[in-house]
């Protein structure tokens, strides 16, 4: 009975000196280790908070330059919209400069309007935004521009799985009428009416 607890003794003696040695030589990079995960875990927490507070000071931003746009001050409200979008960091960015190019048609300041959807068209990490942006600048150029020019503009908005395909087939038929294809612009409207949700209006 003495010599299992002898046994016993030795062997814990054993495992606690085993275990001072690995401390002895890891226990540096355990608490590093340890450390790391704190600090990462906190510069998380810290980032999560700034990004959040971010987005909520352009979101008060972009309202209030909303609230100066429904006041009828379109181009005090562009003048705002435009520094949102060019010293934001987030999605209202590039929302603000559509609403800038809405606010400076608004005011007349159709050249300003079109640089505007220029820029996002340009730069608009949103693809849909991208898209709606082009949409309006061929819009705005309907009348003016080089057909042909417009019309590669259009091709591949107007893809079967582009989102705003029946936009872009819609101005792809104002096209054609401008070039005297009406039979084209029946076609296209045509085949509009077979999409679901489009009206035959």
């Amino acid at each position: 009975m003495k010599s299992e607890e002898f046994i016993r003794e030795i062997d814990e003696d054993l495992r606690r000196e085993k275990m001072a040695q690995l401390w002895r030589r890891y226990g540096g990079v355990i608490l590093g280790a340890a450390l790391l995960v704190v600090v990462g875990t906190a510069g998380k927490v810290f980032w999560d908070h700034r990004q959040a507070q971010i987005r909520a000071a352009e979101a008060q931003q972009f309202a209030a330059a909303q609230r100066t746009l429904a006041g009828g001050k379109q181009a005090e409200a562009a003048t705002e919209f435009a520094t949102i979008a060019a010293d934001g960091d987030t999605g209202f960015a590039e929302l603000a400069r559509l609403k800038e190019a809405e606010a400076r048609a608004a005011a007349g300041d159709q050249p300003g309007a079109a640089t505007a959807l220029t820029e996002l068209a340009g730069k608009a990490s949103d693809p849909i935004l991208r898209d709606l942006a082009t949409l309006m600048l061929v819009e705005r150029e309907l009348g003016d521009k080089d057909p042909a020019e417009l019309k590669r503009t259009l091709e591949p908005l107007a893809a079967p799985e582009a989102p705003l395909r029946n936009q872009a087939r819609e101005l792809q038929a104002l096209l054609a009428i401008r070039a005297g294809s009406l039979d084209q612009a029946r076609q296209i409207l045509g085949e509009l009416t077979q999409e679901a949700g489009i009206t035959p209006t």
